[in-house]
C-alpha cells in the first residue's frame, strides 16, 4: 500500500477498481464519456478519491490503459526468432484492445499539449519492452542470425507503427495483421542461413 507525503494510505484495490471501470467505460462510452464523475458513480467511489489519485481525466485514463503488465512470456529469455512473434502479438493485442483504441485519440490531444506526459508514458510502458527487444536482437546479430541493419529500434518502431495504424485507426487487428508484421520484420532482419552455409 502506497502512502503519499502527508496523506492517507492509498488502497490498491480501489486503484484497480477505478482502472477496471475506466477500461469498461472507454469500451462502451468512449473517451469523451469517461469522465471522473461518471467513473466515480460507476465504481461506487467518491469523485474526490479519484481526484486525489489522478488530478485529470487524461491521467486517470492513461493509468487504466498503461498500468497493465505485459504478458509473462515477454519476460522469458529466448532467441530472437522465437521472441519476435510473442512481441508482435502482445503489441497488436494491446493496441487492438477496445479501451486502448478508445483512449488513444483523446490522449494524443493531451500529449500534444503536455509532451512530458507522453514521455512519462513511454518510460512506463514502451521502454521495458523495447529494451528487451534490443537485447534479444543484439544477441541474434552476434550469433549471425540477424542483420545488424536496420537496427532493433527501427524494427520495434515498425511493429508499433503497424499495430497502431491497424489497431487504433482502422480497427483491423487480427491474425492476418500479426503475420503481416512478422513478415515485414523477418524480411528486413533475418539472415538467410542457406546463404551463410554456402559461403
Amino acid at each position: 500500500m502506497d502512502r503519499r507525503q502527508g496523506g492517507r494510505p492509498r488502497d490498491p484495490d480501489k486503484d484497480d477498481a477505478v482502472r477496471e471501470t475506466v477500461r469498461q467505460m472507454l469500451a462502451t462510452e468512449g473517451y469523451q464519456g469517461t469522465t471522473i464523475p461518471a467513473v466515480a458513480r460507476a465504481a461506487g467511489i467518491g469523485a474526490p478519491t479519484i481526484y486525489r489519485r489522478w488530478p485529470t481525466r487524461a491521467a486517470m485514463v492513461e493509468s487504466a490503459i498503461a498500468d497493465r503488465p505485459w504478458p509473462a512470456a515477454l519476460a522469458e529469455r529466448s532467441e530472437f526468432q522465437d521472441y519476435l512473434p510473442v512481441v508482435v502479438r502482445a503489441v497488436v493485442e494491446y493496441f487492438a484492445d477496445p479501451a486502448t483504441r478508445a483512449a488513444m485519440p483523446g490522449l494524443l490531444v493531451e500529449y500534444h499539449r503536455e509532451p512530458s506526459q507522453y514521455a512519462d508514458l513511454v518510460a512506463r510502458t514502451e521502454m521495458p519492452l523495447r529494451e528487451a527487444f534490443r537485447t534479444a536482437h543484439a544477441e541474434a546479430v552476434v550469433a549471425g542470425r540477424c542483420a545488424g541493419r536496420p537496427g532493433a529500434d527501427a524494427l520495434f518502431d515498425t511493429v508499433v507503427g503497424m499495430a497502431v495504424y491497424h489497431g487504433v485507426l482502422r480497427g483491423t487487428a487480427d491474425e492476418a495483421l500479426i503475420e503481416q508484421i512478422l513478415g515485414v520484420v523477418r524480411a528486413a532482419s533475418m539472415v538467410d542461413q542457406r546463404k551463410v552455409r554456402e559461403r
